[in-house]
């Protein structure tokens, strides 16, 4: 299928990330770099850091941060396959060797209650395609042990949400949302068991409405392949949907899950080789109008850990509206993720939006906004529907939720709590950079 790539001027002038964009990276992510490299020469790494004659102090930060970005296990793997001659100390290995295990128990058994899902879900003759690090870890990483999941991600037809429900309630699962109904701003309901051991997360579409990508999600199904997923069959996305859906949600979600999104990219490409059509990877980012998520996800990719992304790809999907400041944006993102771990700032992203609003008519549209959600919005969290005249009896309640809950917070920010005013700066920089990338 042709391609942008062979229509348009392709611009020859070398792609590289400059010094400039690099001050976000510090010594310990350096060394972090160094150990995830796909690169051979790790020709990627700044001043070609090497791993050699580390100090322990050196290490103890470098796995620090490796556990900021949940890649504990994968370190563990890279330095013991592909580095075994360095020095390291016996506790740092064992320490590693813990997290690889601690991994792959907890993988067991969230693969164990995936396979009953997809077991009812075939058996009901239910069509399902198993998303991120469902797909990922035991199919893509080949160790499930080397990859994180936090929930499992599932993919349905609309018209068979119902039925993937009543499995779930079979298999004992509880709907988060009090009310579920499909709305021009959801795209997936959630369900856990009840001691949340476990979260899944039904989609009926690949990312939320608001962002108008032409993703044709019966396109999707259509490429999608058969397989065996915790040994029960189930579809999985092509290599070039996966790699394009890869880079679409890491931007939806504004880099927070810092280098382990790019290395997704880097084994996805990794693992398929000559099976990905990069032609095929190119129309369908182009005719889509993602090039600004895809061309900065897989530039990172290769610029920082050596992706295997050809040079004809990567300069047929950049768009010629990209702005490159948004490279370091995305770079601080990336390396800044310890101010989402550590900070009570991570799943309150508006408390950061309203510090750095500028002006007190930007502030008081943003309080207003969040004191007076969607009704659709408000039937999702508090036990009334949508066109029930009840649902405005929740509004109260709202407010004191969200007093009970920010107050706390706010009154930190206002003292200059410096880690707060960090993640609060970073976090807004991270909704810009998220509004840029997904807007057309």
């Amino acid at each position: 299928m042709p391609g942008r790539s062979k229509s348009r001027h392709i611009n020859t002038g070398e792609l590289r990330i400059n010094e400039t964009d690099r001050t976000a990276i510090c010594m310990a992510d350096e060394l972090l770099l160094g150990c995830l490299s796909m690169a051979p020469d790790a020709s990627n790494q700044k001043d070609n850091v090497s791993l050699d004659g580390l100090t322990s102090s050196d290490w103890e930060e470098c796995l620090r941060h490796a556990a900021m970005h949940g890649l504990l296990p994968l370190v563990y793997h890279r330095l013991k396959s592909l580095n075994p001659d360095i020095s390291i100390s016996g506790q740092t290995i064992n320490d590693l060797r813990q997290s690889y295990l601690a991994t792959a128990a907890r993988n067991m058994a969230l693969y164990n209650k995936l396979g009953k899902i997809l077991s009812l879900f075939s058996n009901r003759h239910i069509p399902v395609i198993a998303l991120k690090g469902a797909h990922l870890a035991e199919l893509v990483y080949c160790d499930i042990g080397l990859r994180s999941m936090n929930d499992i991600d599932l993919l349905v037809h609309k018209e068979d949400l119902v039925r993937a429900e009543e499995t779930l309630f079979d298999l004992g699962y509880a709907p988060i949302e009090f009310q579920r109904k499909v709305s021009t701003d959801n795209y997936h309901f959630t369900y856990a068991l009840p001691n949340k051991e476990l979260c899944v997360e039904i989609h009926w579409t690949l990312l939320p409405p608001l962002f108008h990508f032409n993703l044709t999600m019966s396109e999707q199904w259509k490429r999608a392949q058969p397989a065996l997923i915790a040994g029960y069959p189930a579809s999985i996305l092509c290599p070039e949907d996966l790699l394009v859906y890869l880079c679409l949600h890491t931007c939806k979600d504004s880099f927070i899950h810092g280098l382990r999104s790019l290395f997704d990219i880097c084994i996805t490409i990794d693992h398929y080789k000559e099976a990905i059509d990069w032609d095929m990877v190119v129309f369908h980012t182009c005719h889509g109008k993602m090039g600004k998520c895809v061309y900065l996800v897989l530039f990172l990719a290769r610029e920082l850990l050596g992706a295997s992304v050809p040079d004809t790809a990567l300069y047929a999907v950049k768009p010629e509206n990209f702005d490159e400041y948004y490279i370091p944006s995305a770079i601080r993102q990336i390396f800044g993720v310890q101010h989402y771990k550590s900070d009570v700032l991570s799943s309150h992203p508006n408390i950061a939006r309203l510090w750095n609003s500028g002006g007190v008519m930007n502030k008081a549209a943003l309080i207003l906004a969040r004191i007076f959600p969607s009704s659709e919005s408000m039937a999702r969290m508090y036990p009334a529907g949508s066109d029930s005249k009840r649902i405005y009896l929740y509004y109260p309640l709202r407010i004191i939720d969200l007093i009970l809950r920010h107050t706390h917070k706010m009154l930190r920010l206002l003292r200059g709590n410096k880690e707060l005013l960090v993640a609060a700066k970073q976090k807004n920089e991270g909704i810009s950079l998220k509004n840029w990338l997904m807007s057309p």
